[in-house]
């Protein structure tokens, strides 16, 4: 007798591989995020975008959903000597600590120029983008 073609056991199989391979509804899913600072975003489930202060300023996020975050990639060019800080010299300094992501801009002299900072940072499996975008003074 194949073992297979018993309807009890391939009932018992497809609802085991069901259970075993569907995604947790206890899993956090995307980051969710507050900003600790008097200024007003609109947070989306996968990224953020920032207007940075020509005189420079400094931003505070909490993570809502996920106790702690690492940095994984930055722009333009940037020391991440740790997965818990970033800096750019001369533009930012970012840090991490347990789910609060703080980044300070230092103020832009150029004149007109434009200067943009992406920013991913991860918890487990979800990536959050942040893209600052800071003005030189005219």
């Amino acid at each position: 007798m194949n073992i297979l073609r018993m309807p009890l056991l391939r009932l018992f199989m497809v609802m085991l591989l069901t259970v075993c391979c569907s995604k947790s509804d206890n899993a956090p899913g995307a980051m969710k995020w507050i900003a600790e600072s008097p200024l007003s975003f609109r947070f989306t489930d996968h990224y953020v975008g920032v207007d940075v202060p020509a005189e420079g300023y400094t931003f505070v996020f909490r993570c809502t959903n996920y106790p702690s975050m690492k940095f994984v990639s930055a722009s333009p060019s940037y020391d991440l000597s740790s997965a818990y800080a970033v800096k750019h010299t001369g533009f930012y300094f970012g840090k991490i600590e347990d789910n609060i992501f703080t980044i300070e801009f230092i103020p832009d002299k150029s004149g007109s120029n434009m200067r943009t900072a992406r920013i991913t940072v991860a918890a487990g499996d979800e990536t959050y983008d942040f893209t600052f975008v800071q003005t030189g003074s005219e």
